[in-house]
């Protein structure tokens, strides 16, 4: 008992709790062990398509090792490789695959962790420049973001993000200091960042106010933009040379850009889905982006400059992005995720001139965010798939070999069948499974077994038929 006691008087003390209650580092390690509960969900929810695409270019990175040529468990006859982003992500789960095996929690824990890391030195990035109350306000409006909906999910979005605020806030560090070990990290956190993820890049603009400003040296100003150039000419040496070159050599293709002036157009053409993306999307609330506004209001009442540059800096930037997306941004609700660390930081500062007390403030915010931090905790309990696929992987094993190649129902590119039944080769459309004159071509390519979901495709095929059940079912072509 006495240990016990101990234990209380030193870590549950009425002190100490009001001690705890005032570091956001608590209050993240809190919301850390919050996403923990669902961390082991399998990937069927409504992102179950990009989750699984990622999962499957992991395990075969794991066997492959080869970065430069990441592949999918789909697009058989080009061996898989497709032209997508630099696995930074996909290796740190894939590692995780070679300590604790396969399971279903590896990709969304190394997402949450990098991800929460990435919410504090956010905090820092924030106070270091603003103080401790716009970067209390920041945080709390920043973890009620989407973001936190996709740190929650095997994808490289939230991330990418992560790694730039890092390396936004580990440069800033430099420049003030001079210590080397914050140079290695922001090279190192900016290209990872950028490579997985290009559009994260306007989180750089936070550390424009640093270049006009006399009191750092020269030499740690060149040598910071020495680092972020590296880490800029890898982004760009994959996303304008390599990936062309692997889309050109394969033919699967990931990333599909227009022109900014198709951009534009379809931008005119779809701008209130455009809008909704940020006054719901962003944060499942309007709230929010009110906030922000506010906050904008007192930039340009202040005649705040440097903090204008950030603004206009990133957000034209951002806009740039969504021209490229064509008519991608405007129909997916998470590639608004780059610019929720703006709006969260201009919430913040409105919050923080309102003339109340700190806790009155964060508790109030807390409350206003209360859509965001229920809609992204629950995003991985809304399942989108069926749970018919949990068990497709045991029915395969049973007729197919690991090396042998099947064919899934599941529609052009899309892998989460695939990935489910643990095997590799083509994932068709139904009229195409059904193209019997199509099949010695497939053979001759590795085909051996055809496997229907019997949900998408009730109908019998005309093969010889292998196994049946009430979700499956197994042919020979």
């Amino acid at each position: 008992m006495r240990p016990l006691l101990e234990f209380r008087q030193i870590f549950l003390s009425p002190e100490r709790i009001r001690e705890w209650w005032r570091k956001p580092g608590f209050w993240i390690f809190v919301f850390f062990l919050g996403g923990l509960v669902v961390i082991n969900k399998p990937p069927l929810d409504d992102h179950a398509w990009r989750q699984t695409l990622t999962l499957s270019i992991s395990e075969n990175l794991l066997e492959t090792g080869d970065l430069l040529h990441p592949r999918t468990d789909i697009g058989r006859e080009t061996e898989g490789i497709i032209a997508g982003e630099f696995p930074v992500f996909n290796g740190l789960v894939a590692g995780t695959y070679a300590l604790f095996g396969v399971h279903d929690w590896n990709g969304r824990l190394v997402s949450w962790i990098f991800s929460c890391i990435g919410l504090w030195f956010f905090y820092r990035l924030m106070r270091d420049r603003y103080g401790d109350q716009v970067a209390l306000f920041a945080l709390v409006v920043f973890m009620s973001s989407i973001t936190y909906q996709f740190a929650l999910k095997a994808m490289p979005d939230a991330f990418a993000l992560s790694m730039v605020v890092t390396g936004t806030w580990a440069m800033s560090r430099y420049w003030q200091t001079g210590r080397v070990w914050l140079w290695v990290l922001a090279l190192v956190t900016v290209s990872a960042g950028l490579l997985s993820k290009v559009p994260s890049v306007i989180m750089l603009a936070f550390l424009l106010p640093a270049l006009p400003d006399r009191s750092i040296p020269v030499f740690r100003k060149v040598s910071g933009l020495i680092a972020l150039g590296i880490a800029a000419g890898a982004a760009v040496w994959w996303m304008f040379v390599w990936m062309p070159h692997l889309l050109e050599t394969y033919r699967n293709q990931l990333i599909w850009p227009v022109s900014l002036s198709e951009g534009w157009r379809i931008f005119l053409d779809m701008k209130q889905e455009t809008f909704r993306r940020f006054y719901y999307f962003a944060f499942s609330s309007p709230v929010p982006l009110v906030l922000a506004l506010g906050g904008l209001i007192l930039l340009l009442d202040g005649r705040r400059y440097m903090d204008l540059a950030i603004f206009f800096g990133s957000s034209f930037v951002f806009f740039l992005f969504i021209l490229k997306t064509g008519n991608v941004f405007a129909t997916h609700n998470y590639y608004v995720i780059p610019y929720t660390p703006v709006m969260a930081w201009l919430a913040g500062v409105l919050v923080a001139a309102i003339p109340r007390p700190v806790a009155v403030r964060t508790g109030w915010l807390v409350v206003l965010m209360i859509p965001g931090f229920f809609v992204n905790f629950r995003a991985p309990l809304r399942q989108m798939e069926g749970t018919h696929y949990l068990r497709l992987g045991e029915v395969v094993d049973r007729y197919v070999k690991p090396e042998e190649k099947i064919m899934v129902n599941k529609g052009n590119f899309n892998p989460t069948m695939m990935y489910f039944a643990g095997r590799q080769g083509w994932t068709v459309n139904e009229d195409e499974a059904r193209q019997t004159t199509w099949m010695p071509d497939f053979r001759k390519q590795g085909l051996r077994y055809i496997v229907i979901d019997r949900h998408i495709s009730p109908e019998p095929f005309p093969y010889e038929l292998v196994h049946e059940d009430e979700d499956f079912r197994i042919y020979r072509p």
